[in-house]
């Protein structure tokens, strides 16, 4: 009779532990998988300097940025973003930007509009900036296509030269 009940509670113990097990692994996949994993966002970071009557600036301004396709004209592309009661110091200011997915590898110009906070109306400042790419960029959405491709779509613009051979 005590060796049964030693055997049972093994097995029990075994049983618990199995069960144990199962579930903490089954917790661990449901916490991870519930994480949000993303990829690179459209978002980058602009630093700026703002100079006030040749003075550099402090205190708390009001930003518009404006996206366009060329330094001069009325093409603008995307919406206006505008950004309240940031913080400029000595000149220096950095917001965060998001104009979604309008960097299509042409090129962009970035039109600023400046206020002090919550006073008046805006004054644009010229002339438009170039925005250019840094060493890790935002990935063209067609960079997929390209990255499985085994011939260019033009390949007179490669040389003749499949797509593939390209890195």
């Amino acid at each position: 009779m005590l060796r049964y009940t030693a055997s049972l509670c093994a097995s029990v113990s075994k049983s618990i532990r199995v069960r144990l097990l199962s579930a903490s692994f089954a917790f661990f996949i449901c916490v991870f998988a519930g994480l949000n994993v993303r990829a690179q966002t459209t978002e980058f970071t602009y630093q700026g300097s703002l100079r006030n009557g040749g003075v550099a600036a402090t205190g708390n301004y009001d930003f518009e940025f404006l996206l366009f396709d060329a330094v001069m004209g009325p093409n603008q592309i995307g919406s206006t973003l505008t950004i309240s009661g940031v913080t400029v110091t000595n000149g220096v200011f950095s917001v965060k930007l998001d104009f979604g997915a309008n960097f299509p590898g042409s090129i962009r110009f970035l039109e600023i509009h400046v206020r002090p906070q919550m006073g008046g109306a805006f004054t644009p400042l010229t002339p438009r900036q170039a925005v250019t790419s840094a060493p890790y960029s935002v990935k063209s959405l067609s960079a997929d296509n390209a990255a499985t491709s085994t011939t260019a779509t033009n390949a007179t613009q490669l040389g003749g030269v499949a797509a593939n051979q390209y890195v």
